[in-house]
């Protein structure tokens, strides 16, 4: 049920001069979504060198980002396949196997969405995530469903930790940063979000975002 007026004071006094979070944003991989893009390549190239040096110097992270900031996969793809030819049916795996570098959801932490929710709070979620690859998600995890706002880096052409997507989504949903708290698994994503005013915490697992939460006066 929505919180009182006096719930809602009692937490503000709890929290002291911090206010008590009214809007709870979200990272999604490695949150939320298990997700480990070595997955499928421990069968595909089962050696451990050579499978760091296909991650390190063939697809790097950065490579990754750039789609999720809306790079086109097909000349993506077709680029990495044009310099090292002797990879060019593991690279193609990196989009066709996608689905198989995502693991199963974390049940304690869409547990507490779900709390969340029922107590009347507002839920988003800030990803860094392709636009092509993103309805893949939606459609393994139903909860996806319960946010009252996603912002989508492959969407929106921007990827955090850039401040522009944090204050997209701000203007987008209504959101005053001092009164919205944020997580995610990257340490630099949460500095950038605290630099902008909101609140937040890196993740570290159910028990220490729980933990950060009623630290802040949010009943839960």
């Amino acid at each position: 049920m929505p919180r009182s007026e006096e719930e809602s004071e009692k937490e503000t006094e709890r929290a002291g001069d911090t206010p008590v979070p009214e809007a709870f944003v979200f990272d999604l991989g490695n949150v939320l979504i298990s997700w480990d893009r070595e997955r499928p390549f421990r069968e595909l190239l089962p050696d451990p060198d050579e499978r760091q040096r296909f991650f390190t110097e063939i697809l790097p992270m950065q490579w990754n980002l750039d789609l999720d900031a809306g790079r086109d996969w097909d000349e993506a793809i077709a680029e990495r396949q044009r310099a090292h030819p002797e990879y060019a049916e593991a690279i193609a795996a990196y989009r066709d196997r996608w689905s198989e570098m995502m693991g199963p959801d974390d049940t304690a932490m869409v547990g507490l969405l779900d709390r969340l929710r029922r107590a009347g709070h507002r839920i988003f979620a800030l990803t860094n995530w392709s636009a092509e690859t993103f309805p893949r998600a939606e459609a393994a995890f139903d909860w996806i469903g319960w946010f009252d706002g996603l912002v989508v880096s492959g969407h929106e052409g921007i990827t955090k930790p850039d401040p522009e997507i944090y204050l997209l989504l701000a203007d987008r949903h209504g959101l005053v940063p001092e009164r919205t708290w944020f997580t995610d698994d990257s340490e630099r994503n949460v500095r950038t979000a605290l630099n902008l005013g909101f609140q937040g915490v890196v993740f570290e697992g159910y028990r220490s975002v729980l933990e950060d939460l009623r630290s802040r006066g949010v009943a839960i």
